[in-house]
C-alpha cells in the first residue's frame, strides 16, 4: 500500500483525511498502523479511533492488571489497544502471572509492570479499576473517558488455582465489557 500517492493525517482521534473527496475514512474501513491494517471503529468516547483504548489498574500492576491486559488484547483483537498500570508498580510481573497467561493461550509478550504515568491517557476510553468501587478515588479520568469498578481478588501469594480462577472471571468481565463498546461476537480463548 503506498501512502505517499495522496496525503494522509493521523491525528489522536485516527481520523483519516485521504483527499477533499472523502474527509472522513467511515467506520469499517482499514487504515495503516504500524505496518498493519486496522479496522476504523466508532465509540461513544471519541469520535473514531482505531479500537477501543481500555486502562486496567491494580496496585502493583504484577497480577490481575497484566491479566485483564494479556486478555483484553486476544479477545478485542485490532479492535482494543488494551494497557495496564498500577497504583503502585511492583517494576515486575509476577511469575505465577505469565505461566497462567501462557497455559490459557495469551502471549504475555510486551507485559511490564508500570505506573499510571507510563501510559498514554489521551488513547484511553475506559478506565477499569480491579481494586473494587474505593481504587476510583486513585484513578485519573482521562478526557473523554469513563470509570468502571471490578472487584477481582488479588491472587499475589496465591496458588495456581487463585490465579486460574482471577483469569477466568477477567476473561468473563473484558468479554463483556468489549461486546458492550463495540458489539460483535468475540472468539472463545
Amino acid at each position: 500500500m503506498n501512502l505517499s500517492a495522496s496525503p494522509t493525517i493521523c491525528c489522536k482521534s485516527f481520523t483519516l483525511r485521504a483527499d477533499p473527496s472523502h474527509p472522513i475514512i467511515a467506520p469499517g474501513t482499514r487504515y495503516l498502523k504500524g505496518g498493519h491494517l486496522v479496522p476504523v471503529v466508532e465509540t461513544p468516547y471519541n469520535r473514531m479511533v482505531a479500537g477501543l483504548g481500555i486502562l486496567f489498574v491494580c496496585i502493583g500492576n504484577s497480577c490481575r492488571s497484566p491479566m485483564a491486559e494479556a486478555i483484553a488484547r486476544k479477545l478485542g483483537n485490532s479492535r482494543v489497544e488494551a494497557h495496564s498500570a498500577g497504583i503502585a508498580p511492583t517494576g515486575w510481573i509476577a511469575e505465577p502471572t505469565l505461566t497462567t497467561l501462557e497455559s490459557l493461550g495469551y502471549s504475555n509478550r510486551g507485559l511490564w509492570s508500570k505506573g499510571l504515568d507510563a501510559v498514554p491517557g489521551d488513547e484511553i476510553d475506559v478506565v477499569v479499576s480491579l481494586l473494587g468501587e474505593q481504587g476510583l478515588d486513585f484513578l485519573p479520568l482521562p478526557a473523554g473517558a469513563r470509570r468502571e469498578a471490578w472487584s477481582i481478588r488479588d491472587p499475589y501469594g496465591e496458588d495456581e488455582e487463585v490465579y486460574l480462577d482471577v483469569a477466568r472471571r477477567l476473561e468473563v468481565r473484558i468479554r463483556r465489557l468489549i461486546k458492550d463498546e463495540l458489539g460483535g461476537e468475540l472468539p472463545f480463548s
